[in-house]
């Protein structure tokens, strides 16, 4: 399940510097479920919304982000709880590639890490969003390798190879303006483990 749970995560772990944006789009991953995303970006909070299914149940998981805590997010029982993220494994690309110019500011790359890891991503920098405070946030792959390498802008699509074996695929359907009413997290907080807690 933990496996799982980190491979449905973007690599957020698990204008300018004031933009914020909604982003919606699809997940999938070799045999399991496609997950629908919705990811919400502003200055002072991201927040992360997927839908899929489990075991042939729909399953819907919340996470929110300030520069400084992670809480996942539980709607059913009005609580978030606390979470401490892993630390990003920072892999300096060790090669990009501009594949193809798609249009003015939107244009396909291939970018090589270490451990035979290769992301292509179609990447828009016509939308200035600023990655640079989620720093403690971005992982090593996915969204967040590419959002460490670019630094300002947002996906449009980004699939993840591992030794050539296709790994991961997010495509961005809809890129939206979002105001944010509050970059509080919307529910009492608790800083005991949701996992601990479901597994009682």
């Amino acid at each position: 399940m933990k496996r799982v749970l980190r491979l449905l995560l973007l690599g957020v772990g698990l204008g300018g510097v004031f933009a914020q944006y909604r982003l919606q789009g699809v997940v999938k991953i070799p045999q399991q479920p496609e997950v629908s995303t919705e990811l919400r970006l502003s200055p002072g909070h991201l927040h992360y919304i997927m839908e899929t299914s489990f075991q042939g149940k729909p399953v819907q998981m919340e996470f929110f982000f300030t520069p400084e805590k992670a809480y996942w997010i539980f709607p059913e029982e009005k609580r978030a709880y606390e979470v401490q993220p892993q630390r990003p494994y920072p892999q300096p690309v060790e090669k990009a590639r501009l594949v193809e110019q798609l249009g003015t500011g939107v244009s396909k790359w291939e970018l090589i890490f270490p451990k035979q890891l290769r992301l292509v991503t179609v990447w828009d920098s016509t939308h200035a969003f600023d990655w640079s405070r989620w720093d403690r946030y971005l992982e090593e792959d996915r969204l967040g390798a590419a959002a460490r390498h670019f630094r300002l802008g947002l996906p449009r699509e980004i699939i993840q190879y591992q030794a050539d074996t296709l790994a991961w695929h997010f495509q961005v359907k809809d890129i939206q303006p979002y105001k944010s009413v509050s970059d509080q997290v919307p529910y009492p907080v608790t800083s005991e483990s949701p996992i601990r807690l479901k597994g009682r």
